[in-house]
This record gives structure tokens, C-alpha cells and sequence, in this order.
């Protein structure tokens, strides 16, 4: 029941950390109040601060927040997130920052996965919020000599 009601009277759009917020205490609030995680999963929110600057948080199942630059989850996370911090940079550039993605999910060539099972995204000052294509995490994939 998350809305949004009273800040839309405003007619302007709310940056993330309202929404991060918002979210977060509704999620706190509703595992307080059922006294277990109802919420199984990570989610991560993209978006950006009063300031226009692109931000990356991820809200827990319990709904505690943190502030990442580069973060994976589901099945492989452990192995993906090894690889964005011990390769990532602040200063890396979006084409290399997507290679580093794709080369996050490269763990094994043994394992038995398709371009689909993926989803990535990327949020910049410039281009604002884009969707990895299939394509792009097909062709940077090892997917083995699949027939």
C-alpha cells in the first residue's frame, strides 16, 4: 500500500531518499507487526537525489537501507559483488562499468544459464535510467557451446 498521495500535491517528483524512506519504514513496519520477514528478497532502488545526482541504495528484507555505486543480487551475488569490489572504480567509465557487470556474472563457464535469466540496468546523469538489452548480456555471456 505504498502511495504516494500527499507528496504529489506538490506536482513535482520526489527524489529517492523520500522514496527510499517511504519504502523502508513500510517494510520495517509490516515485519515488526508480523513478526517475521514477509519480505523475502533484496531490492535495490535506482534514482536520484535532490541534488540530480544518480544514486544506488538497497533495502534489505528487514527494511534496513545502504548506499552502494555497484551492487548484484539473486543467485550468484556472492561471486558477482567479489568481483564489482575488487574491479570497480569511481571513475570507470559507463561502457567499462557495464563490461564489469557482464564480467561479474562470468563466473563459471560450467554453469547452466541463459541471457535471460539476467537483468541489468544503469542510471547516469546524461542518459538517465537504461535497461541492459538482452542482446548486450547475451553477447558478453559465457554460455558455453550450448546448441
Amino acid at each position: 500500500d505504498y502511495v504516494l498521495e500527499d507528496y504529489d500535491k506538490f506536482e513535482e517528483v520526489a527524489d529517492i531518499d523520500f522514496h527510499i524512506k517511504k519504502l523502508s519504514k513500510q517494510m520495517e513496519e509490516m515485519s515488526l507487526k508480523m513478526t517475521t520477514r514477509i519480505f523475502g528478497v533484496e531490492i535495490l532502488v535506482a534514482g536520484y537525489d535532490n541534488r540530480n545526482e544518480p544514486l544506488l541504495y538497497k533495502i534489505d528484507p528487514s527494511g534496513n537501507i545502504s548506499s552502494w555505486s555497484a551492487y548484484s543480487i539473486g543467485k550468484y551475488q556472492s561471486e558477482s559483488l567479489n568481483n564489482l569490489e575488487e574491479n570497480y572504480d569511481e571513475s570507470i567509465n559507463l561502457s567499462d562499468a557495464i563490461t564489469l557487470a557482464m564480467e561479474s556474472i562470468n563466473i563459471d563457464e560450467n554453469m547452466n544459464y541463459e541471457p535471460e535469466d539476467f537483468q541489468g540496468c544503469y542510471i547516469s546523469e546524461e542518459d538517465g535510467y537504461n535497461q541492459i538489452e538482452t542482446k548486450t548480456i547475451a553477447d558478453n555471456l559465457n554460455t558455453g557451446d550450448k546448441e
